[in-house]
């Protein structure tokens, strides 16, 4: 509770937006008591996060903590959110701030109505994602601009789950004598001062040739590697899986279906490297169906299938009959005599048996055949709109059983809760990715699980792990085909990973928008496999891909030279055009509106002077000649030329 800094190292889920959120607000508290203030002194805490969905979190904690204050009004700004609005709020006054680096740097600049003079505490959450995603730039803009504001910040916070020469750098910049939390303070210490005398020597040697600004990014942005050792909770178990990559999405669907039919309630993330595949994956466990087992059916619904067949046939047997009597009515018809009002009556019944029939038809298909995953099904990835983000955060945190999507932008901070299994189908490759995906679940003291998919030539990922004491233990892929075995009815479990691919293929390759899809994302996995770090290529080499394999676990059965064909990259590029056009849509365009600005008056006037004589100069349209107007000896052709208009003189 001093006014010294403080930098925070502790693991994921472990509670560190409340280790710094009832100080905070306790600390506001106080300076209320010794000079009262209001919302429309303007903002007094700030608390930047890196991603949307902790921003969201973060504002219900921190509500719900300053609730007995209504007087520390607590607001949220965001990308994605309409501008106007926040606007809006800011002028009102918001106490404490949530926000993201980017739109808080866009309203500093733009906004006039937020005062930050009585800025008084600043906390950096997730530090190290927020180096991660760009946002150097940002933060030194917000420390620049306090300065010449001359706002006195009294207190800075920094947390952070993993702690590398990044975020000590970016602590001696933001940070003033931290006090240390979460990790060996003498190592720490140690390492700062050194860090420190570098961060002197530098300073000193470029003050004369960089400004400020340059200064202090260069001291945030340098490439350092992770720390050797990493926390995790005792109550998270960690395993991996080595399947080959032909069988990687029969096996991911057992999985899935293996866990969700336990008896406790299970809920899944399943973390993917691209946008793209996480659309397909999404859309491809919707739709595929499996045939329904006789042995799965019970006593009603035999009876239901029972009932079924004899209406089915007692329709047929009916049509057969009416098709007969509609040869003969037709044949009365086309001699002339008129149908009477029962004849049409059985014309009509004749269109309605056969609309039964196929109704049947279609219920007989769609009862031979179920889901193969009955659960709910969520997607989170940074294309979905704000709305959409915000529905899903709230229904996923809700449900009790079920999987959700997603790429890395839910690996941060983001808190779902009964999270019980976390499968990271594509392998993170940096280890803070692997230590911010499995910190989803066994959060606060529960018990959770994760499971990384491995290829055989990626089994040395697991030594790497290992030399940051992360343990995973091999789990073996005869459980899962057991369990897929027993849900597709198959005699071997051998077989039930090609009998699952063949369900999975078939539904992609009878769905346009789902062959579609599957394009697209064996494209972005490939792309995103050739950028690995430099230090795990070894590991993860492109050239060890087999493309027909990974086209294989896209449910593909076309050859990787056939997948990248013209019409695909003319859809691709159609794509691409309308979301730029969707972007653009509300957009001026600057580089007229500028030309129009900076044209003086005499340029103007010349210019409508020049059109106004080339429509006086243009050539006047005959009139056409209207042929009912002519008698009848005349043609209705020009054999002689018109006489040409006569100028009139100007007066």
């Amino acid at each position: 509770m001093s006014d010294s800094d403080v930098l925070i190292k502790s693991q994921t889920g472990s509670g560190k937006t409340l280790a710094y959120g009832i100080p905070l607000i306790q600390l506001m508290v106080q300076d209320w008591k010794e000079k009262s203030f209001t919302r429309e002194d303007g903002t007094r805490s700030i608390v930047i996060v890196p991603t949307r969905e902790l921003a969201v979190q973060c504002l219900e904690v921190l509500s719900s903590v300053a609730r007995p204050f209504p007087h520390f009004v607590p607001g949220t700004i965001m990308g994605g959110e309409q501008r106007h609005k926040e606007k809006a709020r800011l002028r009102k006054g918001i106490v404490t701030l949530v926000c993201t680096p980017g739109r808080l740097v866009d309203h500093l600049r733009t906004t006039e109505s937020f005062h930050v003079a009585a800025l008084r505490y600043v906390v950096y959450d997730e530090a190290d994602r927020i180096l991660d995603m760009g946002f150097q730039k940002d933060i030194t803009f917000l420390l620049e601009h306090l300065k010449q504001k001359g706002t006195k910040v009294k207190k800075s916070i920094l947390a952070s789950a993993t702690l590398d020469m990044r975020v000590q750098r970016l602590a001696h910049v933001t940070l003033k004598d931290p006090v240390l939390v979460g990790y060996d303070q003498q190592n720490a210490s140690a390492e700062a001062t050194e860090e420190g005398k570098e961060g002197e020597g530098t300073a000193a040697a470029e003050s004369s040739a960089k400004p400020a600004e340059e200064e202090n990014y260069a001291r945030i942005n340098p490439n350092t590697e992770l720390d050797t050792e990493c926390s995790v909770p005792p109550t998270l178990r960690q395993h991996y899986i080595i399947c080959p990559c032909k069988w990687r999405l029969s096996t991911l669907a057992g999985f899935l279906r293996w866990k969700l039919d336990s008896p406790h309630p299970n809920k899944i993330i399943v973390f993917l490297s691209n946008v793209d595949s996480v659309e397909f994956h999404y859309t491809l466990m919707s739709r595929t169906r499996i045939t329904r087992l006789s042995g799965q059916l019970t006593a009603e619904e035999k009876v239901e299938r029972d009932i079924r067949r004899i209406k089915l046939k007692e329709l047929k047997r009916k049509r057969k009959v009416e098709r007969l009597r509609a040869a003969a009515k037709i044949e009365r018809q086309m001699l002339g005599e008129e149908l009477s009002d029962d004849d049409v009556d059985e014309l009509d019944e004749e269109d309605q048996l056969d609309e039964l029939a196929m109704e049947f038809g279609a219920n007989q298909s769609d009862k031979n055949t179920v889901p193969f995953l009955p659960y709910n099904m969520f997607r989170l990835h940074g294309n979905v709109d704000q709305l959409e983000r915000v529905s899903v955060y709230k229904s996923f945190a809700a449900a009790e059983r079920g999987v959700m999507f997603c790429t890395d932008v839910a690996a941060r901070g983001v808190d779902f809760p009964g999270v019980t299994w976390i499968v990271q189908y594509d392998t993170p490759g940096d280890e803070r990715n692997y230590i911010h995906r499995i910190g989803r679940t066994a959060r606060i003291g529960n018990v959770g699980d994760s499971l990384v998919f491995l290829m055989p030539h990626e089994v040395r990922y697991t030594h790497n792990l290992r030399r940051h004491k992360l343990y995973p233990e091999r789990m073996k892929p005869e459980v899962v085909l057991f369990h897929l075995a027993q849900t597709l009815g198959a005699t071997d479990f051998a077989e039930a990973a090609p009998e699952m691919q063949g369900h999975l293929q078939t539904a992609v390759m009878n769905d346009a928008e789902l062959l579609r899809l599957s394009k697209l994302g064996f494209q972005a996995f490939v792309r995103a496999y050739a950028t690995h770090p430099s230090r795990l290529r070894s590991i993860f080499h492109p050239n060890e891909l087999h493309l027909g394999h990974v086209a294989r676990s896209f449910g593909q059965n076309q050859k990787p030279s056939e997948i990248d064909s013209k019409e695909f990259k003319k859809t691709k590029a159609e794509e691409k055009r309308k979301a730029v056009d969707k972007v653009m849509f509300n957009k001026v365009d600057q580089k007229a509106e500028k030309k129009k600005e900076y044209k003086p008056a005499f340029v103007l006037k010349a210019e409508k002077r020049q059109k106004d004589l080339k429509a006086l100069k243009a050539p006047t349209k005959k009139r056409p000649v209207h042929l009912n107007a002519l008698s009848e000896f005349e043609s209705g052709l020009d054999l002689e030329p018109s006489p040409k208009p006569k100028k009139r003189r100007k007066m």
